[in-house]
């Protein structure tokens, strides 16, 4: 999944959101962020314009991203 503008938003604000959400950020990667939790991994990447978030989860999936949109307004580009 491909959502889009998440600077537009501010950094400081998206990496506070993600990580209250339960998102772990990678120490040798400060784009990359994990989720491992009840046996649902996913992972997001934070790229200048876009995010790109995959999992096997649907429901964490939609969940998180329903969660972004409202929060920041995200426009959300649909699957990879």
């Amino acid at each position: 999944m491909i959502l889009s503008k998440p600077l537009a938003c501010g950094i400081k604000k998206l990496n506070s959101f993600v990580i209250l959400f339960g998102l772990i950020q990678f120490k040798s990667n400060s784009s990359l962020y994990i989720y491992k939790h009840d046996g649902i991994i996913a992972y997001l990447l934070v790229y200048t314009d876009d995010m790109i978030l995959i999992g096997g989860d649907t429901i964490f999936l939609q969940k998180f991203v329903r969660a972004l949109v409202c929060k920041f307004l995200l426009k959300n580009l649909g699957d990879l």
